[in-house]
């Protein structure tokens, strides 16, 4: 039986990898990136592909982390049981988003959102520019405005540019505290200091729509510098690769070109890790670390499994959790006022706590172990973790139905090439949203994520106010 089990749920994970793989292939070539491809490709990489190679791989193991501890208590066949369930939580998660009503019956895209779209003239996009620029324009200066400021008062704070780049690391895992560091007062701007990250990629689609003066070119330099420099601070590998990968793949080059070339970087991305992890051993500690990679298999299993993990131990952790009713949909604004505000009514920020502490303590309590680093919650445990598979099943259909309702108006800018390094950023930043779904975590870290959307939004509203007055 349990031979049975590992076999048959590598066999259906599979056929339905490569079925949907082939599905979202296609949907890509036809329609281009859009967020609802990316987010079930890095679900499926989460959820299938990572547990299967753990499967096949039991001599490269991790027996380190909290979580792959955690896995190992379980066996090959309940592995195999969750791989089984997670392939039809992506299956539902793909008909929500393709499931809709067309003249009152349901109808099941399957080859991209629309099967015909409307073209629209160059002179039509740059009537659309026309009409959003002060608003792009407005929001760009105000993000630049607040990503310099809050990175000079930091950088004095603390005492200097190598202090700041080193702030990072310092301040961030289990244990430590900005306040030691630096005063309580500084800790919204650190909050503040991640819109740095949408300015350089407005200021790119206003130069692409050839607005090439010099104040211009001048504001996307210094946004770029400072998003490094923010970018070394907080010192995230997957945000550095992330930032850039964006401008790579807006080279004016073929589709299928495009698709080849992000291909290639997604497998060069693992050994730029360890290099990664030794830059920021230097920036902290003045030298260059001695960190080495254990190969492809080796750092997918150390650094990939959590999020396979937690669902899979979602009983185990939520009995140290307690179901939380919810709670986490409506209290993560409270995590990004700041504590003197909240003060004022009576609210205790460490009465705040997230899912990913959470997540984390019921880690340390079920292993018995000391916090060594955060664990994330993922997509399916945090939705999981509010009421049950209620909760979680509600999750998978609002939020395919909002992915459905962003990539509508991505859509609709198909042939606008100057806006498609905003649709870029945001389709690669949804892939640090399966992994940690955390609201707090969203709207205080990935604030670039939710402004850019909010432009997609702005500016397709004007798109429709064009088209309608040029009836």
């Amino acid at each position: 039986m349990y031979v049975f089990t590992v076999v048959i749920a590598l066999i259906i994970s599979g056929v339905f990898i490569a079925v949907t793989g082939r599905l979202m292939l296609k949907n890509v070539l036809k329609n281009g990136l859009l967020t609802g491809s990316m987010f079930f490709s890095i679900s499926i990489l989460f959820y299938l592909i990572v547990p299967m190679v753990y499967l096949a791989s039991e001599s490269r193991r991790d027996k380190t982390t909290l979580y792959n501890r955690l896995i190992l208590q379980n066996s090959n066949e309940q592995i195999a049981e969750t791989i089984i369930l997670c392939c039809a939580l992506i299956a539902l998660m793909m008909f929500m988003y393709a499931i809709e009503t067309r003249n009152g019956r349901a109808v099941l895209l399957t080859s991209g959102i629309y099967s015909n779209k409307k073209k629209y003239s160059d002179e039509h996009w740059k009537m659309v520019y026309t009409a959003s620029k002060r608003g792009i324009q407005m929001c760009a200066d105000v993000c630049l405005g607040i990503g310099l400021l809050s990175q000079l008062l930091l950088i004095t704070a603390v005492g200097g540019m190598g202090k700041y780049l080193a702030l990072g690391s310092l301040t961030r895992g289990i244990g430590k505290d900005a306040t030691s560091v630096i005063s309580s007062a500084f800790l919204p701007i650190i909050t503040l200091s991640t819109v740095i990250l949408v300015a350089p990629f407005l200021y790119r689609y206003m130069i692409k729509n050839q607005e090439k003066t010099l104040a211009l070119k001048f504001k996307f330099t210094l946004s770029f510098v400072l998003s490094i420099t923010y970018l070394l601070y907080n010192q995230g590998r997957l945000p550095i690769l992330l930032f850039f990968i964006p401008f790579i793949l807006d080279i004016n080059i073929p589709r299928k070109r495009k698709i080849m070339l992000f291909a290639v970087l997604a497998v060069v991305v693992l050994p730029l890790l360890t290099i990664m992890d030794n830059l920021f051993i230097f920036l902290t500690y003045g030298y260059w670390g001695n960190s080495t990679s254990d190969g492809f298999i080796n750092t997918l299993l150390l650094q990939f499994t959590y999020p396979f993990g937690n669902f899979l131990n979602r009983g185990t952790l939520i009995n140290e959790i307690g179901f939380r009713n919810c709670l986490d949909y409506i209290q993560w604004p409270l995590a990004i006022i700041p504590s003197s505000i909240l003060k004022l009514f009576g609210i205790s920020k460490s009465a705040i706590t997230s899912m990913g502490a959470l997540t984390t303590d019921a880690y340390m309590s079920v292993m018995n172990s000391k916090k060594t680093g955060g664990i994330p919650a993922d997509f399916l445990l945090f939705n999981y973790a509010q009421l049950g598979y209620i909760s979680l099943l509600i999750a998978i259909t609002v939020v395919m139905r909002f992915l459905k309702a962003v990539d509508r108006r991505i859509y609709s800018f198909k042939d606008n090439s100057a806006f498609s390094i905003v649709i870029l950023r945001i389709c690669l930043l949804m892939i640090s949203t399966v992994n940690n779904f955390d609201f707090a975590v969203i709207f205080r870290m990935r604030t670039d994520l939710v402004i850019l959307i909010a432009v997609v939004f702005w500016v397709y509203k004007k798109h429709k106010t064009v088209e309608r007055y040029s009836i």
